[in-house]
């Protein structure tokens, strides 16, 4: 039986009290689609987090503990950091 290749983007770390954190995505989770498109790299992600999904709910397919969990994430405008 042949091995099945996943293309995910790990997550190393959420920043408590985001939109992601918010929405349950934890330290150690796989995301592997937003809005049903697979996520590759962390590009993939900035690319497809544009101005128009800012306030919107977004579907994420995230993997945890060999689990499937769809949380949905509402994107914020990016804060600047000092």
């Amino acid at each position: 039986m042949a091995a099945i290749e996943w293309k995910v983007l790990f997550v190393v770390s959420v920043e408590p009290n985001s939109p992601a954190w918010n929405a349950g995505i934890r330290d150690g989770d796989f995301i592997v689609a937003f809005n049903g498109v697979s996520v590759e790299s962390s590009d993939d992600l900035f690319k497809m987090l544009t101005e128009e999904k800012i306030g919107i709910f977004q579907d994420v397919t995230v993997i945890r503990h060999d689990k499937k969990i769809d949380p949905r994430v509402t994107p914020v405008e990016a804060r600047m950091r000092a």
